[in-house]
């Protein structure tokens, strides 16, 4: 944003003691917008804590906004998703990834949405913590596919991760349990000959396949889908 990085961090605790001081002399429409920037200022201060690596001040704001009524119940579902993407960085960060999964195991309730896990593993990888993506990619396409959500994205997706950490045979497996009968829609999810003849095409996680690999994927599938019976070998 346009705060300069020196004097970030007692800038923004002022932004935020401000918008607190509004919000309290506020009613009416007045209140809702001053709320808004209240929230808005509070996220900033959480992404500055996480770039900072203050991780343990960023694991309790995360759950101050959590936790705050502000707004009411609307608000705090509105903020749930960007709360849940910050609450995966920050356990990313202060080495409690596994522990943040175990806890979505256990209550899935509290899991983020698909597409909210995805795009966060891709900020993961992104700022260079590839394994933590591949670890949060794990999750959610395994839990989709446990849900009997069995799109031919998933499981391509959860090979891929297999695939990036260099187990091929767990990958295989994954093919193999497959719908096969859905071969139309593995025709539109996983082209064969755009996947050939684009060694570097990204595919579900957003990493590069090795070519060869991805040549094996493609002549894995039509043969499955050509003959179902029959058993493809790697």
């Amino acid at each position: 944003t346009w705060i300069p990085e020196a004097g970030r961090e007692a800038l923004l605790r002022r932004l935020i003691q401000i918008a607190g001081e509004r919000v309290a002399q506020a009613h009416g429409e007045a209140l809702d917008l001053a709320q808004g920037t209240l929230r808005q200022w509070q996220l900033e201060w959480i992404e500055h804590l996480l770039k900072t690596k203050q991780t343990t001040g960023a694991q309790a704001a995360i759950e101050a906004m959590r936790n705050d009524r502000l707004g009411g119940e609307d608000a705090r579902r509105s903020l749930g998703d960007t709360l849940a993407s910050l609450e995966i960085r920050a356990a990313s960060q202060g080495g409690r990834l596994d522990a943040l999964l175990d806890r979505y195991r256990q209550d899935p309730d509290q899991a983020p949405a698909r597409e909210t896990a995805l795009s966060t593993a891709a900020e993961l990888r992104k700022a260079g913590d590839a394994a933590a993506a591949r670890r949060l990619l794990d999750f959610v396409y395994t839990r989709e596919i446990d849900q009997r959500n069995l799109s031919a994205v998933n499981f391509l997706g959860l090979a891929e991760v297999r695939l990036e950490s260099g187990d091929a045979p767990g990958a295989m497996a994954l093919l193999r349990r497959m719908n096969l009968d859905s071969c139309s829609e593995l025709a539109r999810v996983l082209p064969a000959t755009a996947l050939a003849q684009a060694p570097h095409a990204m595919v579900g996680t957003g990493e590069p396949l090795e070519w060869l690999v991805r040549v094996r994927i493609v002549l894995f599938i039509e043969l499955s889908c050509a003959a179902p019976g029959s058993t493809a070998t790697w």
